[in-house]
């Protein structure tokens, strides 16, 4: 091809165009390639950085919750801590973190399907984390909220740590939420009602009891025993049947439980059942833990809530040896905090060893100086209480009957302390001082006695008289059995009253427990018909609330002894010019008292427990329903701290008159119709409280904390609602618990006399109508298998605790017409390890009564809430957020 003259150098500019087009391209190319290398190392340095502001807030958040394993609330170190924590993995950055508390804490209602309906009383915390890439300087800062939930226990209307059990014969119906860490069993002949949620860390059964027998009792044949019916979401009852629960006694593969319990099976049609309840039947829950298991340390049981503190200064029982606490083995902060004994308000302690009281050792175990009374011991005829401020003068103590008669060796000793977060003062002598008798005049404002808290004995024994005739221990006259000078069984020295022209002397105050004194309720008795064994008497401190309530509201200030006592003789200047005695304003409180007693008398090895767990007796052979400290061995200790069951008084009455060396100790409250405390209905946060725990038993006497119920326009079917009790929201409207090893109801009828004369026969102890009002924290009675042998109860019963039902313990025929009227929360952590005999009816023991029962709706109200109410911790987490 020819080309022209004209188009002579235009393949020179055409491959010249061509060459800067690829140059052009090349650049764009090399341009936008770097420009992506660029974004793509910023998009690494960013995600980097974000993800070290995300562990930033991880490890914060870890370092926060390890606080709670160790204390209840936060202290400005522990939250210096968690700013200054090390993030690893991520040196190349620098952090600036920071956790503060947002807000006051505020009462907020729970989410999710187990909280949800509970209140919670919450702390918000913000954490806040800048992340800054040391090479870069690229920033990434986040957010996250952390709310620390407090749950009251007593909003709970049940609640149970074990297996809960339902097997009512009567119609039974209680509100408020229900709640079991174990399995809940299912059973009611006439109608079991349930008006709120119901869940289950394990399992719903609902064709078989906790022994094993099948609800298909004969009292219901030929339908089962299943009249069980819960509301659902829209407040319409369903009923449970037999066949619905999360486990049957239907063949079903591999049985889910261990061999201690009847052999139960999966039910396929199970979660079909449930959705029929809308939310209100739960099974497989959470478990809802107290900080005392959670950061108590291996050895913390839930019984420890009432159990002696563990401090420096105080013995302990280690491996069976009596030693001093060292800071090594004293509490950690979180039991410290949590034990009753702790809480602020008035402890009591009794011994038998002045070093075994609180704070009374030194390092090497010996017992300090000035710490504590000793009441009686040899050589101890009795101690005599200060006078007065006014000059009024107690009865001595009768020494000689409270360690046991004139041979006995035994010592007793006191300790009354008030306590505050700070420590304890000794009080010991200042309430004393008030007397520890109770009155020969009853109802006489100017009896010496009158005004007694603490009483250990008495004048009398009112009622009916112990025996047919008149004997070496006790003449009766005009309704009291006394113990006359000059009879067979008087000891020289012994203080003395004169009554219708009779020297009388005081005596420890007794009373027998049938429950606690007979192994089988219907077998033939092991001792004489016309004697009690040992094991059912009771020795017991009678706690006068009455007389509490007036030193707790001032009306006593008056009258302590300015002078002769610790704390008197620590509040005077050295020129004596200046005295003060004890005041109500000198009591700790936190929004009300906590009153905590441990009579600890007869304990040998020093334990706090009961040491005869040979409950169901077969030739000392260990049964698992009857190892309830679960060291794997039968503890017993016959002869020195428990009888057998076979032991009696030889010498009956005098069991009723001297004290015995056994550890049967246990605390009763009466003339408590009204509490200390105030409810402030203009300002509720100013209410105050009242709250009695103890190690021992625990049996109330009369009405409590209530003077009875207006069931005016309601059916005899009906259950008393809570603002019906007496007087309701007003300012005797106290909020109230009791936390024990075992809460006995004792009727406004009951007379110790009876139990002595008639400890067999239930028929003959009868009650009256009787109201109560409090939450319940307590143990029970461990149940297992049918077998032999068993307590002898109803057949249908043998080998059970009694079910929550039963959860209150009584001792009178109340022949299921008599009405128990209880307002409340029904709390149960642990199995009784002092008042451990087993649930027994009704035979001998009782008859229950008419129980018109509901859950105390004011609880729901935190400004409501007693005196060292315990508390579900929950951390709940939110996500997070980015803020730059």
């Amino acid at each position: 091809m020819k080309i022209g003259k004209d188009e002579r150098g235009s393949i020179v500019v055409l491959t010249l165009l061509i060459l800067a087009l690829l140059a052009a391209f090349v650049a764009l190319a090399v341009n936008r390639a770097t420009s992506e290398t660029l974004t793509t190392t910023n998009d690494v340095i960013e995600t980097r950085t974000f993800a070290a502001a995300e562990a930033s807030l991880e490890v914060m958040t870890r370092e926060f919750d390890k606080i709670f394993e160790q204390k209840l609330a936060p202290e400005p170190s522990d939250l210096d801590r968690v700013r200054t924590v090390s993030v690893p993995g991520f040196s190349d950055y620098e952090f600036n973190q920071s956790v503060v508390k947002t807000k006051d804490s505020k009462v907020v209602d729970m989410t999710g399907t187990l909280l949800k309906g509970l209140k919670a009383i919450r702390d918000e915390w913000k954490f806040e984390t800048v992340a800054t890439d040391r090479n870069s300087g690229v920033q990434v800062a986040l957010r996250r909220w952390i709310y620390n939930n407090r749950i009251p226990l007593f909003q709970f209307g049940i609640f149970y740590n074990g297996d809960l059990e339902f097997y009512p014969g009567p119609p039974f119906q209680f509100g408020g939420r229900v709640h079991s860490n174990g399995n809940i069993f299912f059973m009611a002949i006439n109608g079991l009602w349930f008006s709120s949620r119901i869940s289950a860390h394990k399992h719903i059964i609902t064709d078989v009891l906790r022994n094993g027998l099948s609800v298909f009792d004969q009292q219901c044949r030929p339908n089962p025993c299943d009249r069980v019916y819960i509301k659902d979401a829209a407040g319409n009852y369903v009923q449970l049947r037999y066949n619905m629960g999360s486990l049957l006694s239907t063949p079903n593969g591999t049985p889910i439980l261990d061999s201690t319990y009847p052999r139960l099976y999966l039910n396929p049609n199970w979660n079909t059942y449930q959705q029929l309840f809308q939310g209100n039947l739960l099974a497989n829950t959470d478990k809802l833990n107290l900080p005392l298991v959670i950061g108590g340390g291996a050895n913390i049981r839930y019984i420890d809530l009432i159990k002696r503190a563990k401090n420096v200064g105080d013995l302990h029982n280690l491996n069976g040896s009596i030693v001093p606490v060292t800071s090594a083995t004293a509490d950690n902060l979180i039991v410290r905090s949590e034990r009753y004994a702790n809480k602020k308000g008035i402890r009591i302690s009794l011994d038998d060893e002045q070093r075994r009281l609180p704070g009374c050792a030194n390092a090497t175990g010996q017992p300090r100086r000035e710490c504590g009374v000793q009441l009686a011991g040899p050589g101890n005829d009795g101690y005599q209480p200060l006078p007065m401020n006014d000059g009024r003068q107690a009865t001595r103590v009768n020494g000689i009957r409270l360690r046991g008669g004139s041979a006995s060796t035994r010592q007793v000793w006191i300790k009354i302390e008030l306590v505050d977060t700070n420590g304890t003062i000794d009080v010991t002598e200042d309430i004393l001082s008030l007397g520890v008798t109770e009155p020969l005049n009853p109802g006489d404002p100017n009896d010496p006695d009158s005004r007694s808290i603490i009483k250990i004995q008495r004048f009398f024994i009112p009622g009916i008289q112990l025996t047919q005739t008149d004997n070496r221990h006790l003449t009766y006259e005009n309704g009291r059995n006394m113990v006359v000078v000059g009879q067979d069984t008087t000891f020289p020295g012994e203080p003395s009253r004169n009554f219708n022209g009779r020297s009388v002397v005081p005596f420890p105050i007794k009373m027998f427990d049938t429950r606690e004194g007979v192994p089988d309720d219907t077998a033939t008795l092991l001792v004489p018909s016309n004697t009690v064994p040992w094991a059912g008497v009771m020795s017991i401190i009678d706690i006068d609330i009455a007389n509490l309530r007036k030193l707790l509201m001032g009306d006593f200030d008056s009258i302590m002894p300015q002078s002769g006592t610790l704390f008197s003789d620590a509040n005077r200047d050295r020129n004596d010019r200046i005295r003060k005695g004890l005041t109500a304003a000198d009591i700790p409180e936190a929004k009300g008292w906590v009153l905590y007693i441990s009579d600890r008398r007869g304990d040998r090895d020093f334990d706090g427990q009961y040491d005869m767990e040979d409950v169901y007796p077969d030739n000392l052979l260990l049964a698992s329903l009857e190892d309830v400290n679960d060291n794997g061995r039968l503890d017993v200790d016959f002869g020195r701290e428990a009888p057998r069951y076979t032991d009696y008084d030889t010498d009956f009455p005098s069991c009723a008159v001297i004290d015995h060396p056994y550890y049967r100790r246990g605390v009763r409250l009466i003339n408590g119709t009204v509490l200390p405390g105030r409810y402030d209905a203009a300002n509720p946060a100013n209410t105050k409280g009242f709250t009695v725990a103890s190690e021992n038993g625990v049996y109330v006497r009369g009405n409590y904390n209530a003077t009875g119920v207006n069931r005016n326009g309601l059916s005899s079917s009906e259950v008393t609602p809570p603002e019906r009790y007496l007087p309701y929201n007003t300012v005797n409207h106290i909020p109230a618990s009791i936390a024990a090893d075992a809460i006995t109801i004792l009727s406004n009828s009951w007379q110790d006399s009876y139990s002595f004369r008639y400890p067999y026969t239930r028929a003959n102890r009868r009650p009256s109508e009787t109201t109560i009002r409090f939450a319940m924290l307590a143990g029970d009675a461990r149940s297992g298998l049918d077998g032999n042998p068993h307590q002898g109860s109803y057949y249908l019963y043998r080998r059970l605790n009694g079910g929550v039902h039963n959860f209150k313990r009584f001792l009178e025929d109340w022949a299921s017409t008599v009405p128990l009227h209880y307002t409340g929360s029904l709390i149960n952590l642990y199995n009784s390890q002092n008042n451990n005999g087993t649930f027994k009816c009704c035979t001998r023991v009782y008859w229950p009564p008419h129980r018109d029962w509901s859950f105390d709706t004011s609880f729901l109200d935190p400004d409501r809430l007693p005196p060292g109410t315990p508390f579900i911790h929950n951390i709940q987490l939110t996500g997070f957020q980015r803020v730059n």
